[in-house]
């Protein structure tokens, strides 16, 4: 368990910072005070240390105060680890330190301990923020803000006299800042060196200022709202979830209407999807859905036509079908009566046999039957 932003293991933004931090005073006293004039030199480069001194103080107090939870703290150091403690309102139990704590602490994975109040861990102090120690851990930003502000300003004012006497020599007047006049006469480097180094350092400190003042604009929005930057992460990533549920739900139901609008044949709109990496305007849309429902409306009357012919062939080959079976049927008929009108029929009755029930002696008839083409029998 680690008490202090001192104790070891040290990460690389805290290394980083101890490294970043002499590199920006090596740059503000070996380029502002030897090229600014006496009367801006000598005041801005006391402001400048009162801040940094300022911030150096508050950064090792937020390093040095141990935030640990008073429960923690209890069971460990003054009862020596040993017991259990109570529960009770406003307490919560944490099952890595096996302590029951104030409700308002956390567990911290890099400080192994559950913080007072806990705020954050401040990776570029390597340290836990908490209720003990975020005053300490805001007055250091502040003053770092401070003196960086210092800084750029002071390089900037280089850079601005530097070429405002180079501007007046050239027109043959002389410059109220000396810049030029004031880097030849020092041991600083000199001309595009010294510019160089100045153009450096402000890229750098402008930038670090840049993170600084989002850092200070963040714990002041904090500050004005009550709450942690613990609770701020829980409460923006609930934002986020129901935002994404809320999306997600609009999405589905744009799909369920976009689909029942199609099934219906009418006109829908599409929309963007997530993923999705293509977006329809809602004219292109509606122009689509229009071409679509012609296409199909073209292909429902050409199925139509295509049906009304095929029932017109059906119908004239039944004709066509009816006509040829009558004809067949005439001509046979026609054959019938010419074979019937040439032909004649002799039905010869060649013998026929009565006899009477008395037993008379039989008689034998022939009886011919001539048939004429008009049907009648002739006997």
């Amino acid at each position: 368990m680690r008490t202090n932003g001192f104790q070891k293991p040290y990460n690389n933004l805290q290394i980083t910072t101890w490294a970043l931090f002499p590199l920006f005073l090596t740059g503000f006293f070996l380029l502002v005070p030897f090229s600014l004039p006496c009367s801006l030199a000598i005041p801005l480069s006391i402001l400048f240390s009162l801040l940094v001194v300022g911030s150096i103080y508050y950064g090792h107090l937020a390093c040095s105060i141990d935030p640990i939870d008073r429960h923690l703290s209890t069971h460990l150091y003054v009862n020596n680890g040993k017991g259990r403690t109570k529960g009770g309102p406003g307490r919560n139990f944490c099952w890595v330190c096996q302590v029951h704590c104030d409700k308002s602490s956390k567990h911290c994975r890099f400080c192994e301990k559950c913080v007072d109040g806990f705020d954050h861990h401040c990776q570029w102090l390597n340290t836990c923020v908490g209720r003990k120690n975020y005053e300490a851990f805001f007055r250091a930003v502040k003053l770092i803000f401070g003196w960086l502000f210092v800084e750029v300003l002071c390089f900037v004012l280089v850079l601005v006299g530097w070429y405002v006497e180079v501007e007046a020599e050239a027109g043959g007047d002389s410059s109220f800042m000396n810049v030029r006049t004031n880097v030849e006469s020092s041991s600083i480097p000199q001309g595009k060196v010294f510019v160089c180094l100045v153009y450096l350092w402000l890229g750098v400190s402008g930038l670090t200022w840049l993170s600084v003042v989002q850092l200070l604009l963040f714990h002041m929005n904090l500050r004005r709202e009550g709450i942690t930057t613990y609770e701020y992460i829980v409460r923006d990533g609930k934002r986020k979830r129901e935002a994404e549920e809320l999306e997600k739900k609009k999405k589905a139901e744009a799909k369920a209407e976009a689909k029942a609008k199609a099934e219906n044949g009418g006109q829908h709109e599409l929309v963007s999807q997530e993923d999705p990496g293509t977006n329809f305007h809602v004219e292109d849309a509606r122009a689509e859905a229009e071409a679509e429902n012609e296409r199909r409306a073209e292909a429902e009357d050409a199925e139509a036509e295509a049906e009304a012919e095929a029932e017109d062939a059906m119908e004239k080959g039944e004709e066509m079908s009816t006509t040829t079976k009558n004809g067949k049927h005439d001509l046979v008929a026609q054959e019938e009566e010419e074979e019937e009108a040439k032909a004649e029929v002799e039905v010869e009755v060649n013998t026929v046999e009565s006899m009477d029930t008395e037993g008379e002696n039989l008689e034998l008839k022939s009886i011919q039957v001539r048939v004429t083409p008009q049907n009648e029998a002739v006997l």
